[in-house]
Parts: structure tokens; C-alpha cells; sequence
């Protein structure tokens, strides 16, 4: 089945006359999501589009094209092929017009499968489970304008853990609005993600068995060192949103608003960020955690983690040994994250840009954090320094 896309925008065609945004003056011209299946049916096509013998939309008023009800329709022939339309209701969108949404689950007689979503905003779960095992080829999932991607990489994940979204699934991401962040930077989280942003005019050939489309596998071990407020936690959990499963391994202690309300408050804010299906673990013994993890894990944080194993040793007092008992636990820690079986991203505090600390406990954990951030960087293939939420990446010590 071939799928020309009409247009891979939201609503409102950009760019946005005399607006100079970071998305209007890229310069790229996007009209609202339409497509054109096999030649022939149309999706969500703008009023007066000429040509095809049917056209749906999942949009309400919408010209002369019909808004399906949920269940199944047709077929409908497209040239050689015959496309049976099944209708899930999907909601209304945020942001959108008013009037319903519905998502078409596009299947062709040679055996490809489509998934379109462009308008519905984020699926409702009862849409998500009706697509079990379907294994689409493509699908098209509106990026809800791209204010924040990672609500697209959550869907992702969803549509992943119900085998709607395979390895061989071509994710493409339509309804690029103009409250996004620049679209370079957006595309390169999309690629991250396994999907994609196709511009209008593009052509999809889907074929049966699709071939694979997953594209470089994501390094298995990333660093994020940063500043306090820098972004880094968002950064990291960003970078993995997309995935089915994931552990959170939290080297802090539990909140007690009690005693520490506002600790307590930092903790509820980052749980509030993961997605509902992401697995917490409070873990001291991190080398184990890291071990044996059979899924993506997201360590946060290791200066959380240095400041117990320094307790642990005895390093705040100087108890004989301390030094031999700290470095057999980092010692622990690096050659398991050296080892970790699954992707996997930790986070660590940059702290060796500001003044010299007055008291001998705070120079002790800057040198040891500092060594420590060093020797987890040269066992990854990546390590970033986050700043205001940016990236910047780190060559190499071999790199010019």
C-alpha cells in the first residue's frame, strides 16, 4: 500500500505568516495532516481536495468528507487493493476544534497495515488495548504540536508494550505545530525514539514483511552530568520515555514530608514526570540493581549515591580503612555499569565550577564525585553536560 502524505502539520498551516518563532522561521511549510492511500481514499483530506473515490476524516466538519463511526467499514477499493477501515474512538483533542476524534486502523489486502492518528491528541488506553498484537507497519501519531515531545515518546511506549508498535514499524510524527521547540531538535529526540518527521508531499511504500526500520541501536550506556537545575533528570528520563519498561533506580532515601518537606516535594515532582508504567527501585546496592536488570534503567542520582557509600566507609570521620572500603565500592559500582546487560542512563552532579568548599566534608565529596564522574565517563559510549536543559556532548579524551 502506498501512503502520499498530503500534509504533516496540525491544524494551522505553518509557517505562520509575519511570525518570526523558532518553528515559523525554519522556513518549512506544513498543511494540516492529510494522506492519500493506494491513489485513491483519502484521509482527513482539506475541503475541496480534488480526485479519490472515498475520503474519510477523523475530524469533525470537515467539508464534504464523512466522519466514520466507530467499528468497522468497508472494504473500500483502491485500485488493485481493498482496504478495511476499522473506526476507534479516540476522544476529542486539546487544542483542536471542537467535535470528535476517531483513529483508522487502515488494513490492505496485500497484507500492510496503517495506523492514522494525526488529530486525536493522546490515545485514551481503551483505544491503545484495542490495538493488541495488531503490528502495524506504519503509524502516524499527532505530536500534539510538540510543546512537549515527550507526552509523543510516552505514546510510543504504549502502543510498544501492546504490540501495536513493533521493531519494524515505521513511527512517524504528524500534527508539527507552531508551539514546538525548534524542529532540529525535535527531530533528533524523534530519532532517538525510533520515529521519525516526515515532511508534506512525502511517499510511504509499505510492504509485507516491512523491513526493518529501527535504525542504529541506542548506545547501551550514557552519562548526564550537570549543574543543580540544569535539566539533567528531565534530560534523562526524556531519552528513555519512548521505552516499554524501565527501572528507576532512586539512590535517595524515601521522602519524609515530616522531616524534610522539601525534599519531599522534589521526589513527588520527578515521580509526577514518569510515566505510570515505569518500575521504582530504592536502591543502595546500585552494582546489583545494575546487574540484574532485565530492562532500560535510569540511575538518578550518583552524587545521591557517593554520599552514602562515603558514610558507608567511614570517610566523614576518617575510620581507618575508610579509603580501602570507598574505593572497593566505587570500584563496585563502575565495573558493574561497565558490565549493566540493558540500556542504560545515569545521572551525576557537576559540582567542581564553583568556589572551594569551607568545610573538609564538601571538598572530600567534590574530589571523590569528580573521580567518579570521570571514571563512569570513559566506560561510556556517550556522556553529555547538561545545561538549561541542552545537551552538550563529550568527546572522547582520544577526540581533536
Amino acid at each position: 500500500m502506498e501512503v502520499l502524505l498530503l500534509g504533516t502539520g496540525s491544524a494551522e498551516e505553518l509557517p505562520r505568516p509575519g511570525c518570526g518563532c523558532v518553528t515559523c522561521a525554519a522556513g518549512t511549510a506544513r498543511r494540516p495532516a492529510a494522506a492519500r492511500l493506494a491513489g485513491s481514499v483519502l484521509l482527513d483530506p482539506p475541503p475541496g481536495t480534488p480526485g479519490g473515490s472515498a475520503a474519510l476524516t477523523t475530524r469533525t466538519g470537515a467539508g464534504a468528507s464523512r466522519t466514520p463511526g466507530p467499528g468497522s467499514g468497508g472494504p473500500l477499493v483502491a485500485g488493485d487493493l481493498k482496504l478495511q477501515v476499522r473506526v476507534l474512538a479516540a476522544g476529542t483533542a486539546s487544542g483542536q476544534p471542537s467535535g470528535r476524534r476517531v483513529v483508522l486502523d487502515v488494513a490492505a489486502s496485500d497484507g500492510t497495515r496503517l495506523l492514522w492518528a494525526p488529530h486525536t491528541g493522546p490515545l485514551p488506553e481503551t483505544t491503545t488495548q484495542a490495538l493488541r498484537d495488531a503490528a502495524f507497519d506504519a503509524v502516524l501519531l499527532d505530536v500534539q504540536d510538540g510543546a512537549d515531545p515527550a507526552r509523543f515518546a510516552h505514546q510510543i511506549a504504549r502502543l510498544r508494550r501492546v504490540g501495536a508498535v513493533t521493531g519494524s514499524t515505521d513511527v512517524l510524527a504528524v500534527g508539527i505545530g507552531h508551539a514546538g521547540p525548534p524542529p532540529d531538535e525535535l527531530a533528533g529526540w524523534l530519532a532517538g525514539w525510533g520515529a521519525r518527521m516526515p515532511a508534506d508531499g512525502a511517499r510511504l511504500e509499505l510492504s509485507a514483511p516491512a523491513p526493518a526500520r529501527s535504525g542504529t541501536p541506542a548506545p547501551r550506556r550514557r552519562l548526564l552530568l550537570g549543574a543543580a537545575g540544569s535539566g539533567k533528570s528531565a534530560v534523562a528520563e526524556r531519552l528513555l520515555a519512548a521505552e516499554p519498561e524501565v527501572s528507576y533506580l532512586a539512590t535517595g532515601p524515601g521522602p519524609d514530608p515530616g522531616a524534610d518537606p522539601e525534599w519531599a516535594r522534589r521526589v513527588a515532582a520527578h515521580r509526577a514526570r514518569r510515566p505510570s508504567w515505569w518500575r521504582t527501585v530504592e536502591a543502595t546496592d546500585v552494582p546489583a540493581a545494575l546487574a540484574a536488570a532485565d530492562v532500560p534503567v535510569l540511575l538518578d542520582s550518583l552524587g545521591t549515591w557517593l554520599t552514602g557509600a562515603l558514610h558507608r566507609a567511614g570517610a566523614w570521620d576518617s575510620d581507618p580503612g575508610w579509603r580501602d572500603r570507598l574505593d572497593a565500592e566505587v570500584g563496585g559500582l563502575v565495573e558493574a555499569w561497565r558490565q549493566v546487560p540493558v540500556p542504560a542512563v545515569a545521572v551525576s552532579e557537576e559540582v567542581g565550577w564553583g568556589v572551594v568548599p569551607d568545610a573538609a566534608s564538601g571538598r572530600l565529596f567534590r574530589q571523590e564525585l569528580g573521580a567518579l564522574n570521570q571514571r563512569l565517563a570513559g566506560q561510556s559510549e556517550q556522556a553529555w553536560l547538561v545545561v538549561a536543559g541542552r545537551c552538550l556532548p563529550l568527546p572522547g579524551a582520544g577526540a581533536r
